[in-house]
């Protein structure tokens, strides 16, 4: 079957059903007017089909990161499964959403790394434009570089292609690169059957830099427990902060340009930061232009999880000009709610992106004001939801654009199998009608039997 074809065919089901459900708003209008609300749509209906792209690879594909290229082309990176395998995989689409050939020839990239599952979890950037892209490959650290045709750069340890094996097991979760081109990768390793931190730092030629801590890696055991790194950022004066979870608490650690811990940090380098008792993870961390720490992440308040913000200062005390306590949970609904990705406004707003299930996966993005509070003057009172269909969606990744739109990656169930999705919004306010919009912690969808459609799923 076409693969582009049966995309189509599942977006123009709900198109459909946009329509129809458009003809029933239209009976509450005068009410809806009475009440001051409109249809204001933030979806970037320029983006290939109605503001969202599906790009079938093979059977099992989920995107888990996303960048723009100066030229606005995004590149999305992520795995996707054939025979039983994971192989890493970038795509490249223009900036309507459709499949850049320039890339590829199709647009797709796929690359085996080992003979057994390669996960792809984080791409950067290069000021050259080549694509750096991290994970794990058969329990060891992967990276690939790619030349901006999609291409492996042999100029990278040779064949575009390194593993570095540190210990019995080791993930890259996150990649960054550093001004000077230096590329630094954080993850976790597993030592004597626990979990610690992990840096590695190398030189654009894919070597090690033995200029970080001698040997180019620097492990951290943050507790006496499992430590997971989750996301990595670079301050302008060249310090790591590194974030994920130890203990079921929050961490968040920070390095100096030579890997040694930044002793005027936290305590000696390190926060360990609880919210609420059930458990709290981070996955994301973003610099601000005054060098305050912005770290995304959920929290478990003991009946269900939601979305986390933590600001800290410069040396790691938490933001009181945050919130009062530097600390924002958002209970949108009574569903679980994950917080996965991160990014900050230039004017200073800070988007997250997730997923909330409800009772299936649905994508999930909320913007904050400076003071942590909900930004209402975005979508629907500061949040938006959106699903395909009646089958589970993740979002894992954000990134914006030089105009302000907003990109989030993830991926979505086609009714038969997982595809790379990308949602793009303009950030506009959108105001809906609540008489034929509801949804119940059961995950009830009402409006007379009708599927709530992709571009109106809002009201929590």
């Amino acid at each position: 079957m076409n693969s582009n074809k049966t995309k189509y065919s599942f977006l123009k089901t709900y198109k459909n059903r946009q329509l129809t459900l458009f003809l029933i708003i239209s009976l509450f209008g005068f009410a809806s007017m009475l009440n001051g609300q409109i249809i204001n749509e933030i979806h970037d209906k320029s983006f290939d089909f109605e503001g969202v792209a599906m790009v079938d690879i093979n059977m099992a594909d989920q995107a888990k990161a996303v960048a723009i290229q100066p030229d606005g082309k995004i590149v999305v990176g992520g795995h996707s499964g054939m025979a039983a395998l994971n192989d890493f995989t970038v795509v490249r689409l223009n900036t309507d959403g459709s499949l850049d050939t320039d890339f590829d020839s199709d647009g797709k990239v796929t690359t085996t790394v080992t003979n057994v599952d390669d996960y792809l979890e984080d791409l950067a950037i290069q000021a050259d434009g080549k694509i750096v892209a991290v994970g794990s490959a058969n329990s060891d650290i992967a990276i690939v570089r790619y030349n901006t045709d999609g291409s492996l750069d042999t100029g990278f340890n040779s064949d575009g292609i390194d593993t570095l094996n540190i210990n019995s097991t080791d993930y890259a979760k996150a990649v960054a690169i550093q001004s000077d081109g230096k590329i630094v990768v954080g993850g976790y390793t597993v030592m004597v059957a626990l979990r610690d931190f992990i840096i590695v730092r190398y030189n654009s030629d894919g070597s090690l830099d033995t200029g970080f801590d001698t040997d180019g890696k620097v492990v951290t055991a943050v507790s006496g427990v499992d430590d997971y790194l989750e996301g990595l950022a670079i301050q302008s004066d060249g310090k790591i902060i590194a974030v994920g979870y130890s203990n079921n608490d929050i961490a968040v650690v920070r390095y100096n340009t030579d890997g040694s811990l930044d002793t005027g940090f936290g305590s000696n380098g390190i926060i360990i930061q609880s919210v609420n008792t059930g458990g709290d993870y981070a996955y994301n961390v973003a610099i601000q232009e005054d060098g305050k720490i912005v770290v995304a992440g959920t929290t478990d308040n003991g009946t269900n999880i939601d979305f986390v913000l933590l600001r800290l200062n410069n040396n790691g005390s938490l933001d009181t000009g945050f919130d009062t306590d530097g600390i924002v949970t958002s209970p949108i609904s009574a569903a679980d709610e994950s917080g996965r990705a991160l990014a900050i406004q230039s004017d200073g707003k800070i988007v997250i992106a997730g997923y909330v299930w409800t009772p299936t996966g649905k994508f999930m993005v909320l913007r904050y004001k400076t003071d942590g509070s909900i930004d209402a003057g975005f979508a629907n009172n500061g949040k938006k939801v959106d699903y395909y269909g009646s089958y589970s969606n993740h979002a894992y990744a954000v990134a914006l654009q030089s105009d302000g739109k907003i990109v989030v990656a993830g991926s979505i169930n086609n009714g038969t199998d997982d595809d790379f999705g990308v949602a793009r919004y303009t950030g506009a306010t959108q105001l809906l009608p609540t008489a034929t919009e509801q949804w119940t912690g059961g995950g009830a969808e009402a409006n007379n039997g009708i599927p709530l459609n992709t571009y109106y799923h809002d009201n929590l």
